[in-house]
């Protein structure tokens, strides 16, 4: 747990499978589908079968506007079956709404703030 409040945003896990498309990611493929694991204010975790390539991409999930950002972060990794798999972080050029990470499935988002928030302190101005 404490590895989780050392992000600079924290993340929070997917309940159900969320399916998603990059585009621009594959060199001779126009898109790859993907499955999100975990999301943040700024950016996403997600698995694919394929190796993306790092860099600027566009990320679309049914329901929701188009997204811009980077894959910053890439791991290998073998699935159940024994195939090769890879994990990917995927950096947001926008910061994501408290109710579209609740849409993604992340219920018991109470507050995305910094972790340092502390409800007792007047607000500034």
């Amino acid at each position: 747990m404490e590895f989780l409040l050392k992000r600079r945003w924290p993340r929070f896990e997917c309940k159900k499978s969320v399916n998603a498309k990059i585009f621009w990611a594959h060199r001779l493929m126009p898109f790859v589908s993907v499955k999100l694991m975990d999301v943040s204010k700024k950016g996403f975790g997600f698995t694919s079968e394929r190796k993306l390539q790092e860099g600027c991409c566009e990320l679309r999930i049914r329901s929701f506007p188009a997204m811009m950002g980077n894959i910053v972060y890439r791991k290998e990794f073998k699935n159940q079956a024994g195939d090769t798999c890879y994990q990917y972080g995927f950096y947001l050029t926008t910061q994501l709404h408290k109710t579209q990470i609740e849409n993604l499935g992340c219920r018991g988002v109470i507050n995305i703030e910094h972790i340092n928030n502390d409800p007792k302190q007047e607000p500034l101005g």
